[in-house]
Parts: structure tokens; C-alpha cells; sequence
């Protein structure tokens, strides 16, 4: 009888090659670093078009001829389109496919580590075991256009940014008084991974703020349209661009330049401007329009409320830290145990903020993946490590208790959720800690004191 990897290894050589022969053979990019071209989407009366890759860097492969190795190669584990939802997609294997349209987190990859991934596999970039050396497969020209192709699944800074020297990833999960300001403006409720937010700030050769980047997702019957949106420092559209020419087809033909022209009209403004004309004049499919205008004004006012959010994590962590150095055994012992083992890779709130590793750890507060994994999974990846479970090498295996996981899976589990303000889990009211300090004088929630130098800035003096 076969072994389980060798059972594994038939199961995805034969889901790999029904894919392949179950495409439809898509148009591809002509040329360079162009945007792939996907498939028409459920209404035929929107298309999506590739483009030139914008800004000035050129890559060193060729999108078209990297398109076809993927198909052949990749799509059975990362999906046809690249988003992470091809047949593996369901827990075959324990990690869940990369997302290569994710501009968010592709734009932290440099082409460099991306070729190095491809050539000798997952484990040399940090990653699964179960991402392949191609090395004997792909020689170099062939690598770099598999590289060209992976730019192009995604949007990128580039794309609508200014002329910058340096970028800087920014991840943060908004507390509820925060989204709940932001309800209240969109007059809905936000979705859990609505809460989380990354972008990135961009400076110029002298250091100064010239934009902010984000890419948000729309969907409009069916079709998923990714964007590129610039916010200048001032809370304005500096730019919005979708990754893909959105063409329309109308009655007097097709129209590739109608969204591009809505895009363009967004220039300067605000929130508030896009709240009083929140469909966005566009004539040609009004639908398309509102949505286009939603999305933009949405990401407006999850930058403002993502800004403050960012400066009081900071506050958050510089107290946590101090609190760790000062009075550990304020701290909840799964708390201090995460402190103390976790943080230096995951980050003090589970976002890895500050990336100076050749790797990005995961992102422990991203709720969309943590409400995928069991907390089974989660002890056995505590115990065993990371390679055992076909997950990062640089994931150690640990040697705690029983109680000593359990009460770490819980915390770490925490650490997804949105606190009740930025600086405590607890209710805050009129800026002021609604929480009832402990028999010693404590915060039941952060541990801080009611002064001296662990003094909590929110609890009622």
C-alpha cells in the first residue's frame, strides 16, 4: 500500500491536472509586467481587462510566459486566479494557500524572495515544506517570469503612489468605539475582517509623509474588483485606481474608459464629500458606481480611525512591555507566557508590526484565518513546532504544561478579538476605564495600577 505522502503526493498530481484540463484558456497579458487577465465574472455586462503594472519598476521575466507555468504548476493549491481557493483550499494539507492577489501581503515579499521560493521551496524563504523546489523544474529566465506573473496576480504601492524612497507596513485591528464611528457613517454593519486593516505609509527621499496605501476588495454581482487607493496626508483621495480595466458593455458598445474616469474624479476628495455623492457618477452602471464610491470612502475613514488606532498601540505596547519588566505577575499568566515566548516574532499584540526579519510571521489578530484553525490545531503546532505540521521551520516546539497551553491558546485567541478601546479590553466611557480596580489597587484587565509609573492613562483617578 502507498504511503501517506506518496497517497498525498497522487491525490494532488491528480487534482493539479484536472484543474489544468478543466481551464478555459484565459487571454494573457501581452508583454512585461502586465495585470493577468481572469476569467469574465457571473455578469457578462462587466469584463475585466489586464493592464500595464503601474509606476516605472520593470521586472526581469515576462508575465505571459510565467501565466502558463502557474496554471500547470500552482493553481492547484493557490486557485486559477491566485487567490488561495484552489482544490487544497479545504484542509487537505494543514496550511492554506497563500493569497497571491493579497496586496497587502505580497507587497512586503521582495522579487528576490519570491524567486528563492520557487527555486528551492518553502523552507528556504521560512515557509511550508509543502511549497516545492522547482530548482530541476524552472530554470532562471523561467523563474523570473513566474515572479513576473505573481507581481501581476496583485496590486501594488507603485501602482498609485507618488515617487517614494521607503515604505512601511502598518497592520492594525480597530477597537469598537472606533468601528462603530465608522458604522455609523456607512449606515451598516462592518465585517469581522473590515475590523483589521493593513497599509502602508510612503516617504519621500527626505522622510516625509507623502501618501498612505491600501488595497480594499469590491464585489458587484459577482465580479471581485481589486483596488489601489492613495490617501494623502491630509485625508484626501490622492488616487484610486482598479487593478484591472473594468470594461462595461452598454448598449452603444464597449466602455474601457468609463471606471477609470469615475477613479480619476475622486481625486481630492474627502469622506464627507464622497458621503454626499457616495455613487459616484457613474452613469454608465450606477450599481458598479455606488460601489466604487463606498469602497473609496470606506477606506477614507478606516485611515483616519486606523491612524489613532496605530499611536495607541504603540502606547498599548510600551505599557505592556514596562508592566512585563515592572510587576510580571500583574499580567495573566497566559498573557506573560505569550510575553515571553511569542511576542518577539508575532509582536507584542500579534501584529508583527515592525518587519526587520527576512520572513513575516503570522499575524495572530487577522480574524479570517484564526477562526479557520481549532484550538487542537494550535496545541499540537505548540507541542511539535512548526515543520511538524508543515508550517514555518522557524515555529519552535515548546515544552509548557497542559494548563500552561491551554491558558496561551486562550490568550492567543484574544489577541483576534477587537478591544472595547485601543489601550483596554474594557468599556470605555468618556475616555475614562469603566472597570472596577482589584483589591490591590489593579486594573482586572491590563494590570495596570492607578498610578506611579504603571498607571493606566484610562483609569478614573
Amino acid at each position: 500500500m502507498p504511503s501517506r505522502s506518496a497517497r498525498r503526493l497522487f491525490i494532488g498530481i491528480g487534482i493539479a491536472a484536472a484543474v489544468v484540463a478543466a481551464c478555459v484558456v484565459l487571454p494573457l497579458c501581452s508583454g512585461t509586467g502586465h495585470a493577468p487577465d481572469p476569467s469574465p465574472g457571473p455578469d457578462p455586462m462587466i469584463r475585466l481587462e489586464p493592464r500595464e503594472r503601474g509606476g516605472t519598476e520593470r521586472l526581469a521575466g515576462d508575465a505571459r510566459d510565467g501565466a502558463a507555468n502557474y496554471k500547470v504548476h500552482c493553481a492547484s493549491c493557490h486557485g486559477l486566479s491566485g487567490d488561495g481557493q484552489g482544490p487544497f483550499v479545504d484542509g487537505i494539507f494543514p496550511p492554506i494557500p497563500r493569497d497571491h492577489t493579497d496586496g497587502g501581503y505580497m507587497s512586503v515579499r521582495t522579487d528576490e524572495d519570491l524567486f528563492k521560493a520557487i527555486k528551492e521551496g518553502g523552507p528556504a524563504v521560512n515557509r511550508s515544506r509543502l511549497m516545492p523546489p522547482f530548482n530541476e523544474k524552472f530554470d532562471d529566465m523561467e523563474t523570473w517570469n513566474l515572479v513576473a506573473w505573481l507581481r501581476a496576480l496583485h496590486p501594488a504601492v507603485e501602482e498609485v503612489s507618488p515617487p517614494y524612497a521607503a515604505k512601511r507596513y502598518h497592520e492594525v485591528v480597530l477597537s469598537v468605539p472606533r468601528t462603530t464611528r465608522i458604522e455609523q457613517s456607512i449606515g451598516r454593519r462592518l465585517r469581522p475582517e473590515e475590523w483589521r486593516l493593513v497599509f502602508y505609509s510612503v516617504h519621500d527621499g527626505s522622510g516625509s509623509l507623502v501618501a498612505y496605501v491600501l488595497f480594499p476588495t469590491l464585489q458587484v454581482r459577482g465580479v471581485r474588483i481589486l483596488l489601489a487607493v492613495a490617501v494623502s496626508p491630509a485625508l484626501t483621495v490622492q488616487e484610486a485606481r482598479t487593478h484591472h480595466r473594468v470594461v462595461l458593455d452598454t448598449p452603444e458598445g464597449q466602455d474601457r474608459t468609463a471606471v477609470d474616469r469615475v477613479c480619476a474624479s475622486l481625486r481630492g476628495r474627502t469622506a464627507a464629500d464622497l458621503a454626499a455623492d457616495a455613487a459616484a457618477r457613474l452613469d454608465e452602471d450606477a450599481e458598479l458606481g455606488l460601489a466604487l464610491g463606498e469602497a473609496v470612502r470606506l477606506s477614507l475613514l478606516q485611515i483616519q480611525e486606523a491612524l489613532g488606532q496605530d499611536e495607541e498601540d504603540r502606547m498599548q505596547t510600551s505599557h505592556i512591555r514596562r508592566t512585563l519588566e515592572e510587576n510580571p505577575e500583574s499580567l495573566p499568566r497566559g498573557q506573560r507566557t505569550y510575553l515571553r515566548a511569542c511576542a518577539d516574532c508575532h509582536g507584542v499584540l500579534g501584529r508583527p508590526i515592525d518587519l526587520v526579519r527576512d520572513y513575516k510571521p503570522r499575524s495572530l489578530s487577522d480574524a479570517a484565518y484564526m477562526g479557520r484553525i481549532s484550538d487542537e490545531y494550535l496545541d499540537r503546532l505548540l507541542r511539535l513546532g512548526g515543520r511538524a505540521l508543515n508550517v514555518s521551520p522557524v515555529m519552535p516546539s515548546f515544552s509548557f504544561s497542559d494548563d500552561e497551553r491551554a491558558e496561551l491558546i486562550a490568550y492567543v485567541r484574544s489577541l483576534s478579538l477587537q478591544r472595547s478601546s485601543g489601550l483596554c479590553p474594557c468599556e470605555v466611557t468618556g475616555n475614562t476605564c469603566g472597570a472596577t480596580l482589584d483589591g490591590k489597587g489593579r486594573c482586572p484587565c491590563c494590570g495596570a495600577d492607578a498610578g506611579g509609573k504603571n498607571a493606566c492613562p484610562l483609569i478614573k483617578r
